[in-house]
């Protein structure tokens, strides 16, 4: 009897432990879909040649939450003095030498714990995120950031690769587009 016991607890171990697999794949499954649509409806953002970044930047931030599900999107222009955020707009954030230096170094990154480039977290208002820097006609530089924050990380899944792919790729789209565009 007892014997049958711990076979059953080891099978109900195994069957959640396929049933979060499959959850997780899902999860998955609907990102990818989500990073898909955005690729497609990029075009369509920009079509409009006389509306201006900052509308295209709206656009895209609501098109990021709406499709990722995700938190919180901004878009933060990179100053000697700081980041300012551009959409949502507010006020100037002091960024250090060394966020600085990372976020100029590296064209993308994906934060899903502690471990990111420190001040990171603090500075965008985030635990889990991705982020990808954009580069404007003229050397302006645009953070695009996506994620949420300590109290809503820990019921989402994390960022992976491929998210970081998907958001970079849409920031050179931007990039490019907003260069053929407008000034």
């Amino acid at each position: 009897m007892e014997l049958d016991q711990e076979k059953l607890k080891e099978k109900a171990l195994l069957l959640l432990q396929r049933e979060r697999e499959l959850f997780n794949l899902r999860i998955k499954h609907e990102r990818v879909t989500a990073w898909l649509n955005l690729a497609q409806a990029l075009p369509q953002i920009f079509a409009d040649r006389n509306v201006t970044l900052d509308v295209v930047f709206a656009r895209l931030r609501k098109a990021l939450l709406e499709g990722l599900k995700v938190q919180r999107v901004s878009f933060l222009a990179m100053e000697p003095e700081g980041l300012r955020p551009i959409a949502p707009a507010g006020p100037a954030r002091p960024l250090s030498a060394d966020l600085r230096a990372v976020l100029l170094g590296e064209a993308v990154g994906v934060v899903n714990d502690q471990s990111g480039p420190p001040g990171a977290a603090e500075l965008f208002g985030l635990t889990r995120f991705i982020w990808t820097r954009i580069d404007l006609a003229g050397g302006a530089q645009v953070v695009l950031v996506a994620g949420y924050d300590a109290s809503k990380a820990k019921f989402f899944s994390g960022f992976d690769s491929g998210d970081a792919a998907n958001l970079r790729n849409t920031g050179q789209h931007i990039g490019n587009s907003a260069a053929s565009t407008r000034t």
